[in-house]
């Protein structure tokens, strides 16, 4: 074109003529140019109206909206949001696993955690000695899904999933959904006004106490009896539990539980037990006020000889003993590796392993053995021991529950008040590696607030508050982090949606 700037002053003119003749038509018939807007208006109205976010509100009075409000109907009407992920159709994930025909591990989370997909995907990746079946989880679900249980439950693939064109993959919905829902404000973390505390004081209800119950061995039998069935400890009498001392000692011995109580000194201190295989943001984990003998004492008597590497643990069917080094005991006071005979002031239940359950501060729940009643010194070569202190990955050697970190108490999708301090309370743990800092984040990971816990021991969790104001309505998304000594970071936040209302 020669003269671009003639061109574009002719079609200027032309808009020009066709503004004025557009005038003219509606003044002429009295049109209104804003009656096209006014009733698409009408209509979203009336669509959303009729699309709302659900509202459920549980048995102590706390409302959840799962889906956030936003300026439209792109929530409701186009996701389809409530439609989609577990909680559309399940109330209680964990109920469904309890009530599965083959049977499950019994869940049961700390601080009134809900079960959530991505816990199932974290034990059904790879969980050698656990789950025979490596990365199945897709299998798993897509066949329960499809079975005759399950026949009529409707919906299609994007109630599970979302499709991501970006990469051609179809993603669960649950993991991706607060990167697809509009209404969600994103506060910038680094200068959020926000409130942090933490201690290691905080200790679990005994009620919700985490114990898992494998089905392995026969005293596992009797203890899930007596846990379906409250059945009574008496009949394995508590003052002649005895506990052998051998394998690579001087003075191999065995004595009672009361002779061990009348021996020697009792411990009592807050201590924390966590399950190796703890999904990410999960919560097996326990905190609870331990009496007990400190094991040192034992190996003293019995006279360690040179050369030993490490001690068993063991139950009383010799089912399940897991080592733990005697450098890693070197590495602690006495009192962090106690044979515990009561938990908050009480014997032992069942359940929990009466009448003695060894605990070891720093490693994982299989070095709690239930009913221990014997110690075994020995001198197998590190490299062919597995030491449970969080989950490795096999094939990348990485951590991906060390540091776990969790947000108790809260659900998602909670209704807020707007205007008024909101307290989130939850816990960072890793196992051998102290916990050095806690970081949240309120933009959905773009940015973190970093608050440190200098002091923070192994052996007890670090229990967490962050007090946080919503200045105005609609969803906040809190991510929640944690850091180690050795510089490890929590590698899957856990996250909560809350509805500022």
């Amino acid at each position: 074109m020669k003269n671009p700037g003639r061109a574009l002053a002719a079609l200027l003119a032309a808009l020009a003529m066709m503004l004025c003749a557009f005038a003219a038509t509606a003044e002429s018939t009295d049109y209104d140019p804003y009656h096209v807007e006014q009733d698409l208006a009408a209509q979203m109205a009336e669509v959303q109206l009729k699309n709302e976010p659900k509202v459920r509100e549980l048995a102590n009075g706390v409302k959840i909206q799962r889906t956030p409000q936003d300026d439209g109907i792109y929530n409701m009407y186009v996701l389809k949001a409530d439609e989609r992920g577990c909680y559309a159709c399940h109330t209680s994930l964990q109920d469904t696993l309890n009530n599965l025909p083959m049977g499950h591990m019994d869940i049961n989370f700390a601080g009134d955690i809900d079960v959530t997909v991505d816990h199932c995907i974290s034990c059904h990746t790879y969980s050698p000695g656990y789950v025979p079946e490596y990365y199945s989880f897709g299998s798993v679900v897509h066949g329960l899904h499809k079975s005759a249980a399950f026949t009529n439950m409707g919906g299609d693939c994007m109630s599970c999933h979302d499709a991501n064109e970006s990469n051609g993959k179809m993603m669960l919905w649950d993991d991706v959904k607060y990167d697809r829902l509009r209404g969600i404000l994103d506060v910038d973390s680094e200068s959020a006004e926000a409130e942090f505390t933490w201690d290691q004081t905080t200790t679990t209800d005994p009620d919700d106490m985490f114990t898992l119950n494998w089905l392995a061995g026969f005293s596992d039998y009797m203890i899930y009896d007596d846990y379906v069935n409250d059945l009574d400890e008496s009949r394995f009498p508590f003052d002649d539990w005895e506990v052998t001392v051998d394998g690579l000692v001087d003075n191999p011995f065995t004595i009672t539980l009361g002779e061990m109580i009348e021996k020697y000194p009792s411990v009592t201190r807050i201590m924390t037990m966590h399950c190796t295989l703890d999904p990410v943001t999960g919560g097996l984990i326990t905190t609870n006020e331990v009496t007990g003998i400190p094991i040192k004492y034992l190996l003293d008597e019995a006279g360690v000889q040179e050369g030993a590497i490490e001690v068993y643990t063991i139950p009383a069917d010799e089912m399940c003993a897991y080592p733990v080094t005697l450098e890693h005991l070197s590495h602690y006071e006495d009192e962090d590796a106690l044979l515990v005979y009561a938990i908050d002031g009480k014997p032992l239940q069942m359940y929990q392993g009466y009448p003695l359950q060894s605990w070891i501060a720093g490693m994982g729940a299989p070095n709690y053995a239930k009913q221990c009643n014997h110690l075994l010194v020995s001198d197998e070569p590190v490299e062919d021991l597995y030491l449970y202190q969080g989950w490795v990955r096999e094939e990348d050697g990485r951590y991906f529950n060390k540091p776990n970190a969790a947000i108790f108490y809260t659900k998602e999708g909670q209704i807020i008040d707007v205007g008024e301090p909101f307290t989130f309370e939850g816990y960072a743990d890793g196992y051998d590696d102290p916990i050095v800092a806690v970081e949240f984040s309120l933009d959905r990971g773009q940015t973190w607030q970093r608050f440190d816990t200098e002091g923070a021991k192994c052996g007890v969790w670090v229990y967490w508050h962050y007090t946080f104001t919503p200045s105005e309505p609609g969803a906040y998304v809190l991510k929640v982090r944690s850091v180690t000594e050795s510089g490890l970071v929590t590698e899957t936040p856990a996250t909560m949606m809350v509805n500022a209302q």
